[in-house]
């Protein structure tokens, strides 16, 4: 267990570091450039996107500012309790550990651009879809691994995948956080 935190504690800010410093680079150097990585299909062509989440664009939602930064930190506050209680009761497996590596990545690096960014320095554009962010990837390799996870789960286990052991799991979650809470020092003092 030990060494799962520390491989997160580890990686997760060096995949932070990695996309900040690319788009303090970009920012500063190459903002205003743009050329083809392949062909007309993928091009490095850098944007600012102030829609703030990808959802937001697509969709145009209108969502503000407040909005998303208070989602962020509920989302991440989620991922840090699912991690501690699925680490407190499962061995993990290495896909697992990678998975929360990258969701904790993701989710940094989604507020740094909020806050530092108002919105995302986007600058890989796919030819007639989007232009995203290496922030981009890591969500996309964190959905792609989740997929993996329960497959391997369905294949292996079975059993976990019934709505009554996930009801259970999900009820056993909410008990772990609420007496988390009941352990905060806050929660102590009274406050």
């Amino acid at each position: 267990m030990k060494r799962n935190n520390m491989a997160i504690a580890i990686t997760a800010p060096v995949l932070v570091l990695i996309d900040q410093a690319i788009k303090t680079v970009i920012s500063r150097w190459f903002f205003d450039r743009e050329f083809s990585i392949i062909g007309d299909y993928v091009q490095f062509r850098p944007k600012h996107n102030t829609n703030l989440s990808w959802i937001n664009s697509w969709l145009g939602l209108g969502v503000g500012f407040i909005p998303h930064i208070l989602l962020n930190i509920v989302l991440l506050v989620l991922a840090v309790y699912i991690y501690r209680y699925c680490n407190s009761r499962h061995r993990i497996s290495r896909i697992a550990v990678t998975t929360f590596i990258l969701i904790f990545a993701a989710a940094f690096c989604s507020l740094i651009d909020k806050v530092f960014w108002p919105g995302s320095l986007d600058y890989i554009y796919l030819k007639g879809l989007f232009t995203f962010d290496l922030k981009d990837v890591y969500v996309t390799a964190c959905e792609a691994l989740l997929i993996v996870l329960v497959i391997r789960t369905n294949t292996r286990r079975p059993e976990l995948l019934k709505f009554s052991v996930i009801r259970h799991t999900v009820k056993d979650f909410l008990k772990y956080v609420r007496e988390d809470f009941r352990r905060s020092p806050k929660a102590e003092k009274g406050l």
